[in-house]
């Protein structure tokens, strides 16, 4: 827009130096006398251009004004533009904000929801898992169909028994039964199956300050061994060795594991 400007102020500063040019040169040419008493005065024509150079002097502040105001109008355009292009950024940055907050807001609330359900399940499989366990301790051991009479009647005393120290002592009759009938297939997987429930009697037993010898935990080693389960029997071994019991041998529950895991590599090949 300062360009426009300048161009039409360039164009008429050229007008009017053509006009004052024509002008200067026709008052150069000879006067004549209008008059007797020697007044001269100027023709018609000059009368007329000088009213024409009145009016076009006249109508330069007019055009000047003019210019000024358009330059004005649209320098106020051009800012008003302006305004407006920085204005729309921001409020286009506005909406994204508020929509990642959203976003942001509503995954906190899944990531929420989401850990209370698996709160929920997994103290609902706790729940189950401790029931599970109460009945089977209610439902006591199952007595095989291979079962003599001895094996029987330890089994039933254990079930019927009220307290921790008359189940210990009704399953070390069971082990026992097992221990010196490992040689039949279904008393040494029946036996080797009892240890869990008697390392966790024997340990509740020792709790209670009474004295125990290690003869449970010896016999239990050899049918797991014997069935197998290697491991398992090393586990019972160690779980002598940390309350201080002894298998009645010269090496004790030590050497008992290096023999263990003799035959635990031997059978691996």
């Amino acid at each position: 827009m300062k360009i426009v400007a300048l161009i039409l102020l360039v164009l008429v500063g050229v007008f009017l130096y053509n006009r004052a040019k024509r002008l200067a040169n026709e008052e150069q040419q000879p006067r004549r006398d209008s008059s007797e008493d020697g007044n001269t005065m100027t023709s018609a024509p000059k009368v007329s251009d000088t009213n024409e150079i009145e009016a076009e002097k006249a109508a330069v502040p007019v055009s000047s004004e003019t210019v000024e105001e358009i330059v004005d109008k649209k320098a106020l355009q051009s800012e008003a533009d302006e305004a407006a292009v920085v204005a729309a950024p921001q409020s286009v940055e506005v909406e994204p904000a508020t929509e990642a907050a959203s976003v942001e807001a509503d995954t906190d609330a899944d990531v929420s929801a989401k850990t209370e359900a698996v709160c929920e399940i997994e103290t609902l499989v706790g729940v189950v898992a401790r029931e599970e366990a109460a009945e089977k301790a209610r439902a006591g051991l199952a007595l095989p169909d291979f079962a003599g009479e001895v094996l029987t009647r330890a089994v039933s005393d254990y079930n019927g028994s009220s307290t921790a120290e008359l189940k210990h002592q009704s399953l070390l009759i069971a082990i026992n039964e097992c221990y010196k009938q490992r040689k039949d297939a279904g008393h040494l997987a029946y036996g080797a199956s009892l240890a869990q429930h008697y390392a966790k009697l024997a340990i509740e037993v020792l709790g209670m300050g009474k004295p125990l010898k290690g003869i449970g935990f010896m016999q239990l080693a050899t049918l797991q061994t014997d069935n197998g389960e290697f491991n398992s029997a090393i586990e019972l071994c160690r779980q002598a060795l940390e309350h201080g019991l002894s298998d009645g041998t010269v090496t004790g529950f030590e050497g008992r594991i290096a023999r263990i895991e003799k035959a635990r590599d031997k059978a691996a090949g």
